[in-house]
């Protein structure tokens, strides 16, 4: 919530506890006086409601840009770690390819010692 929302929502609820403290106290039984003191009254409450609802909204929307503040360093850091992993699964994957096909051409070379060993040793003569 940005701050302009958080003053709109404040003045339109100080509006409407105006709206809401003059309907009371017009409706209220009384003359003159009493009823010039219930308003009097009416006005001190709503000037001391009206300030206090000011000071708590600034605070939240101090708050919510605060957070937002908060989150978008968050987002940052992951998007940092995301580029980390992913440059370390492409380094594992390259070193796995390579195991393997040091692998493959080891693997081939004993076959080859192997068949040619086995050839060797069938084609020669016993000694007796």
């Amino acid at each position: 919530m940005n701050a302009q929302t958080g003053k709109t929502i404040a003045a339109g609820a100080v509006i409407g506890a105006a709206v809401g403290a003059g309907a009371a106290v017009l409706m209220a039984p009384g003359q003159g006086q009493q009823v010039r003191a219930k308003i009097s009254e009416a006005v001190d409450l709503l000037k001391e409601k009206g300030a206090k609802l000011k000071e708590t909204g600034l605070e939240f929307a101090g708050k919510s840009q605060e957070i937002a503040g908060v989150i978008k360093d968050s987002l940052a850091v992951i998007k940092e770690i995301q580029a980390d992993v992913q440059a370390a699964k492409e380094e594992i994957k390259t070193g796995v390819q390579q195991f393997k096909a040091k692998a493959d051409t080891d693997l081939e070379n004993i076959r080859e010692a192997a068949s040619s060993t086995s050839a060797s040793t069938s084609t020669s003569t016993p000694v007796m």
